[in-house]
């Protein structure tokens, strides 16, 4: 089975969106040295794939040599961020990234600043690709829309956004807003069921050249291995977070068990994460 994990490797943010899923702010970041002695134990066990996100991973202040750190251990990096500052690593970026996702959320400023984003979003993402692209062709573009109340009626829109951009994404990645993180105090707010995500998402695949990919938050269960900035190992099922170790103090037989037990797990990431390899 694949060998991946998400790792968050920061808490912290420029953004402050109500439905955030990532690593909670107050989390401090274990000591560069550490992670590095964790990233070697995953390569050891032929871990594949290492999704570096956060928080945002751009404002870590190791990130290029975190970047070069898993890129020489010969492990494929996804790369998840909000593109606010991106000029500042674009290089690092373009030669050892293999894929990089980016958010938009809405069509219009003033729905971006309602889903809880910055009102030039639209340029910042569409912006990033074309910057992207342009350095380096072969990098993966996926646009993540977190679907919610507020913007389920917009997403075609979006989608002639998408459509028209100079360099098209590879993927539109359309996830079920998820009442985890953050997104649990702000429900009410954002929540749709799960019928009309499905029923709204399942019309946008009509007339269109861009691939569309979406996740519920049931497919997303069991589904994610992740370790917070502090090296907290994160499982995800029924809902929950669940803590059960810390990867500095595990050992590689530590890792292993870990990985044969979450054969399910792996198994679903890797079909969550299948538009990669098509």
């Amino acid at each position: 089975m694949n060998r991946m994990l998400d790792l968050q490797i920061t808490g912290k943010c420029n953004l402050n969106c109500k439905f955030c899923c990532g690593a909670p702010k107050n989390i401090e970041n274990a000591n560069f040295d550490d992670v590095k002695k964790v990233i070697d134990k995953l390569a050891s066990l032929n871990v594949y794939r290492i999704v570096v996100t956060g928080g945002e991973p751009l404002i870590y202040p190791y990130f290029d040599q975190l970047i070069k750190y898993i890129k020489d251990k010969n492990i494929e990096i996804y790369l998840s961020t909000n593109a606010y500052f991106l000029d500042q690593h674009i290089d690092i970026i373009t030669e050892n990234v293999s894929c990089v996702g980016l958010p938009l959320d809405g069509s219009y400023p003033e729905l971006c600043e309602d889903m809880s984003r910055k009102s030039d979003q639209i340029k910042v993402t569409t912006s990033a690709i074309e910057k992207i692209k342009s350095k380096n062709p072969n990098i993966l573009i996926k646009i993540g829309t977190v679907v919610s109340k507020k913007n389920i009626n917009d997403l075609e829109n979006i989608k002639k956004i998408l459509e028209n951009c100079p360099y098209k994404p590879d993927v539109w990645r359309l996830y079920e807003f998820s009442p985890l993180g953050v997104g649990e105090i702000n429900r009410n707010e954002f929540e749709t069921t799960t019928k009309e995500f499905i029923e709204t998402t399942s019309k946008l695949t009509e007339n269109t050249t861009i691939k569309i990919s979406t996740l519920t938050n049931e497919a997303s269960n069991d589904a994610y291995i992740f370790l917070h900035p502090n090296m907290d190992i994160i499982l995800l099922s029924n809902d929950k977070y669940k803590k059960i170790g810390n990867a500095i103090e595990f050992s590689e037989e530590d890792f292993n068990s870990l990985f044969l037990s979450q054969s399910k797990t792996l198994y679903n990431q890797s079909q969550n994460r299948k538009w990669l390899e098509e």
